[in-house]
């Protein structure tokens, strides 16, 4: 089921029976790296670093502004701008965050998460981070 946007095709696409190409990443060219699958969202990383994201924003998942009244903005790739144009070397991901390790060896995350009582929050003192925030940097001594 793709009824939430994750099979990043776009807005008319909701049930497949059989695989189909995912062409629209923008630019086309870029090689598929890794791909991860959260609650209802889908990120792929790509050659270079790029980092694309798909399906349902709630909560900030897709770490980029994707409004729902706008066609596709949600249910097709859409580029996550990594603070300091770091780039992405590994994804992980959850029911409403996302967690990315970056060439530089920092931690990037956005979204939310959901406690043992049921209550989102990304730290003590934000409910929802939107855009990716580097959450780990190494330090050397």
């Amino acid at each position: 089921m793709g009824d939430a946007g994750q099979f990043g095709l776009g807005d008319e696409i909701l049930e497949l029976n059989r695989p189909k190409l995912l062409d629209t990443i923008p630019g086309g060219t870029n090689t598929v790296l890794k791909i991860v699958c959260g609650g209802m969202h889908t990120l792929a990383v790509c050659q270079g670093g790029l980092l694309y994201s798909w399906g349902v924003n709630d909560e900030g998942a897709l770490g980029r502004l994707a409004k729902k009244d706008v066609e596709g903005a949600e249910t097709k790739p859409g580029l996550v701008t990594m603070p300091n144009n770091a780039a992405a070397i590994d994804v992980s991901t959850g029911d409403s965050h996302v967690a990315v390790a970056t060439d530089s060896g920092a931690i990037v995350a956005w979204g939310a998460f959901r406690s043992s009582s049921g209550l989102w929050a990304f730290t003590v003192d934000e409910q929802v981070v939107r855009t990716p925030i580097v959450v780990y940097t190494v330090r050397l001594f």
